[in-house]
């Protein structure tokens, strides 16, 4: 039945961004990783993805990394620097890196993305991360041409006249990490789309691996890899996490 399910926003949970440490880390922020852990707590999937256990205790004004030689260190991301007495590796956001590798699909948790996951995670403080995100994401020139090989208004010799254009656009970085929730329509007929979805997929009926979003698909924007990982035992009243 059509609008049976419905797809959450899909949150963000990590950002790439440039380092001197690094090619690149994975930033995050407690803000962020609360929200999360809030989200699976309201959907009953807490048990299975025990977030809020490794959050308690986390110091908010502080760059926790989970790679052990990091810390202690300065730390360059983009063009801010955290000098060494800020930076502290702590074993609870190496376990978080480790558990949110489980977001990925299985084939990349043990080496590529896993592996840069869980050396590269970065939990900055929250104001230092909206930062980041504001002014770091990339911005690529777009333009469009004219028959004469140019941006403005061009005639050609019939007296033909076109228009070119010149423009930016923003957009996420590749790699970037969200996640989403399922959760059953209230009044919908279906009792249990949530669990039909994961049966589809688990069967082989659907394929969710590489999932392109939006416009742009011919210069390679909006694919995801989609991983569906939770699904609670009483699916028809809560949800799952994509």
């Amino acid at each position: 039945q059509a609008g049976s399910l419905i797809f959450t926003e899909a949150q963000t949970i990590a950002l790439p961004f440039r380092s001197l440490n690094r090619p690149f880390v994975f930033a995050t922020s407690l803000l962020v990783l609360e929200k999360l852990a809030r989200n699976l707590r309201t959907f009953g999937l807490d048990v299975s993805f025990p977030l809020t256990n490794f959050l308690k205790g986390l110091n908010p004004k502080r760059v926790l990394v989970a790679d052990e030689p990091l810390g202690g260190h300065v730390m360059v991301i983009e063009d801010l620097i955290f000098d060494k007495t800020e930076v502290f590796y702590t074993e609870k956001v190496a376990k978080i890196a480790e558990l949110l590798t489980e977001l990925l699909p299985s084939e990349e948790r043990e080496q590529g993305t896993g592996r840069l996951l869980k050396e590269g995670l970065v939990i900055l403080p929250d104001k230092e991360f909206l930062d980041l995100a504001n002014r770091c994401l990339p911005v690529q020139a777009r333009i469009k041409l004219t028959s004469g090989k140019t941006a403005s208004k061009w005639q050609s010799p019939d007296g033909d006249t076109e228009k070119g254009n010149l423009w930016y656009e923003e957009f996420v970085s590749p790699d970037s990490l969200f996640a989403f929730f399922l959760m059953r329509r209230p009044g919908a007929k279906n009792q249990d789309p949530v669990g039909d979805f994961f049966n589809l997929i688990s069967k082989g009926h659907v394929d969710i691996s590489k999932v392109q979003l939006g416009g742009n698909e011919t210069v390679g924007y909006g694919w995801c890899w989609w991983n569906s990982i939770l699904q609670p035992e009483d699916s028809h009243q809560q949800g799952g996490l994509t």
